[in-house]
């Protein structure tokens, strides 16, 4: 295992990039009051936050995690990701330098593999990552989890936020009541359960009551 850093070299954005056309930009809220966010309309709720935490002279290594759609729609949507994230360099003077990862829209075990691949070896040691999961299908969590769990374990890495936009209705097709959910917490769970060990099922299940009460 490769110790962690006590000051991590890079700050890196993992974001999945939406599959579908004509995304509006909504204004995200938090009921969490120490997670902050502007009220800055975006399509990516990553942007509101890092408006609020982004300091002048932050460097962020952004990886796009890009499936391309048979309608080359993921196209344009890579430009309004960038687009947003310019706009927070604009406001906050730090700087955001975006790369791509293209996979197939298909889910197999190739795809899945190749994207798990490619994401840990962009990221690299000692990065403080931030997770942006609203757009994507389904097998993205799981990839993205297990690439997490992957990172932290054995390239030093830490696991700082895990973002997903939560919309929950649409007008007219813009979306209302947008909020930001915080879901790294959702994440350690699992990676925990992953790490206990235990012979007794009644036991097992109490621990895992007891750490959802907490």
């Amino acid at each position: 295992m490769i110790e962690r850093s006590n000051a991590f070299m890079d700050k890196v954005l993992l974001c999945n990039i939406h599959m579908f056309k004509g995304a509006k930009k909504t204004t995200y809220t938090c009921e969490d009051k120490f997670f902050p966010v502007a009220d800055t309309q975006v399509r990516y709720p990553v942007g509101a936050f890092y408006e609020k935490t982004l300091k002048p002279g932050d460097t962020v290594r952004a990886v796009l995690l890009a499936k391309m759609d048979e309608e080359g729609d993921y196209k344009n949507n890579i430009e309004m990701c960038r687009a947003e994230l310019d706009e927070v360099c604009r406001k906050t003077g730090a700087t955001i330098e975006a790369d791509v990862i293209y996979t197939p829209f298909k889910e197999d075990m190739q795809t899945h593999g190749d994207l798990l691949k490619q994401i840990i070896d962009k990221v690299g040691l000692n990065a403080e990552l931030t997770v942006d999961m609203t757009y994507g299908p389904k097998d993205m969590v799981v990839v993205l989890f297990t690439a997490l769990n992957f990172l932290e374990k054995f390239c030093g890495c830490e696991v700082a936020n895990v973002i997903f936009g939560q919309i929950k209705k649409f007008e007219n097709g813009v979306p209302v009541g947008a909020e930001i959910c915080e879901m790294a917490p959702l994440y350690y769970i699992s990676k925990l359960m992953n790490d206990i060990e235990c012979s007794d099922p009644a036991k097992a299940v109490n621990m895992l009551k007891v750490l959802l009460d907490m």
